[in-house]
């Protein structure tokens, strides 16, 4: 029984001998396949004739491996150019450089032409993009195609491609990108097609980045586009400053709305017995409790600290007793933990200049 390839079939190669490493598709299989054209003649049909037979023989030699190791024989003996191929009338003899564009890239048509969305086998030598592939113009390269390729010693790109996604070279061991016939990367080029920031060569020239273009990358960094390659360097995190609940670069055109936060501060403003009164910036005001200074057991009245309201004591709402001497008032304002100590005016511990004050309700300070 003839042994026959699936459909869908896949295999990948990669030995010593043929280092590539590919995948055997249906379309690239059809090439050399029987086409089944019984009672005619032309190019075709002879190109079936010779490959069938050359696949007898070679399936009688093969019959007892799988599928996978079938194909693998077969598509060696194809790059050594033992099948034969219909070119434009011509029965000619299966070439592996000429093959390999059709059958090593995997592509998806687009608009005006083809796109290369990956590349299906290590490459260890300088990188020529193909113009066109089965006859289809190479107009696009897709996000993350040539990712990892490391070994290659170049890349190449022709003056069809017009289209370039982000991180299309990533980590590609910063070898050359030669942009073929262009003095200028087009904008149609992603602000990320070189990531890896490669050198790059517009019409044979290392582009040297003289003119720039600062940018906003991400939330945290901004970076320097040359207005020539399209390649983002001096990469560098973002200076930020917030001003009216938005958030700033000083260095760049990052904004981002953050929101308000309140910071309240004088001058405060006497409320009676319930405290005084604080304002932020934008208009919104907060009723604080008083601030007792330092006094002697005992005492009834002391003055509030910020707004100098004479403080009952022994009655009347919460209040924040000092526990230790203020009297350096100058550099010490107190804000970084009074203000944070006003959400919640029972029973607790704070502390500032290094010392304990404890917040407290009046009706409790002189409890038994």
């Amino acid at each position: 029984m003839e042994k026959r390839i699936s459909k869908d079939y896949r295999v990948n190669l990669g030995t010593p001998q043929y280092p590539w490493y590919t995948t055997i598709r249906l379309d690239f299989a059809k090439m050399f396949a029987d086409a089944h054209e019984y009672g005619t003649s032309g190019p075709s049909t002879d190109m079936d004739y010779l490959n069938n037979a050359l696949g007898r023989v070679h399936g009688a030699t093969y019959k007892d491996l799988s599928d996978h190791n079938m194909a693998v024989e077969m598509t060696k003996r194809i790059a050594n150019g033992e099948f034969y191929r219909n070119i434009s009338g011509a029965i000619v003899a299966s070439n592996w450089e000429e093959l390999k564009p059709q059958i090593l890239y995997d592509t998806s048509p687009i608009t005006g032409g083809v796109r290369i969305n990956s590349v299906l086998y290590n490459i260890n030598s300088a990188l020529k993009i193909p113009p066109d592939i089965n006859g289809q113009t190479v107009v696009a390269i897709g996000i993350l195609a040539f990712l990892n390729q490391t070994q290659m010693s170049q890349i190449t790109i022709p003056l069809t491609v017009t289209t370039i996604g982000s991180d299309a070279f990533k980590n590609t061991n910063h070898v050359p990108i030669y942009l073929t016939g262009r003095t200028k990367a087009p904008s149609t080029f992603g602000m990320n097609w070189n990531s890896s920031a490669n050198p790059v060569y517009l019409n044979g020239i290392l582009c040297q980045h003289t003119s720039v273009t600062k940018i906003s990358l991400s939330d945290a960094q901004h970076g320097d586009l040359c207005n020539d390659c399209r390649t983002i360097i001096n990469k560098a995190n973002h200076r930020k400053y917030t001003s009216n609940g938005w958030q700033y670069c000083s260095d760049c055109s990052h904004s981002k709305y953050v929101g308000h936060t309140h910071i309240f501060s004088g001058p405060y403003i006497q409320a009676g017995e319930a405290g005084h009164l604080a304002s932020c910036s934008c208009g919104v005001t907060s009723l604080q409790a008083h601030i007792a200074g330092i006094h002697e057991p005992g005492d009834r009245y002391v003055n509030c600290m910020r707004c100098g309201y004479l403080i009952d004591l022994w009655s009347g709402g919460p209040i924040i007793i000092m526990r230790h001497d203020h009297s350096h008032e100058d550099e010490c304002t107190h804000d970084d933990h009074l203000n944070e100590a006003f959400d919640d005016m029972h029973d607790m511990m704070d502390v500032c200049c290094n010392n304990m004050v404890a917040i407290v309700k009046k009706e409790e300070l002189y409890e038994d």
